[in-house]
């Protein structure tokens, strides 16, 4: 996170705390992004990551990259943390999302915000590309 990006998210009735912050080295040697969890404060790790509350995963890009690679990694990674009824399940909206999904430049922001009340939005610089709806789009997409 940059010293300038704020530690929580806010919205109507709503406000996320930064939950932790982890930047991606491919192979150690090349900086990719810089990933930033937002979540409500009193959630649980448990709650986060099986969708029962809001949150916000936020990628600030550290480096120009194709949407092919992004995409590529993205399913190989589905391919392992997910069982095949899982990603049976979010097969075609998995499809939506990758149709929108740019290539990145180097400082652009990309975030996916879930909100029980209607799915999982895909921003990119703080404008919104897709919502996506389901609570199992939320709890296996964002395993990744």
């Amino acid at each position: 996170m940059q010293a300038n990006e704020p530690a929580t998210v806010t919205g109507p009735d709503l406000q996320l705390d930064q939950r932790g912050t982890f930047r991606y080295q491919h192979l150690r040697l090349f900086k990719v992004y810089d990933a930033t969890l937002f979540a409500p404060t009193q959630a649980t790790d448990h709650e986060i990551l099986s969708a029962q509350c809001p949150f916000e995963l936020r990628l600030r890009y550290l480096r120009n990259i194709d949407r092919a690679i992004i995409l590529k990694y993205a399913n190989r990674i589905l391919e392992e943390t997910l069982d095949p009824e899982e990603r049976s399940a979010i097969a075609e909206r998995i499809g939506d999302l990758h149709a929108v999904y740019p290539d990145m430049k180097r400082d652009d922001v990309a975030s996916l915000s879930y909100d029980p009340l209607n799915g999982t939005s895909f921003s990119l610089n703080q404008k919104k590309k897709i919502t996506i709806p389901g609570k199992d789009f939320a709890e296996y997409y964002l395993r990744i």
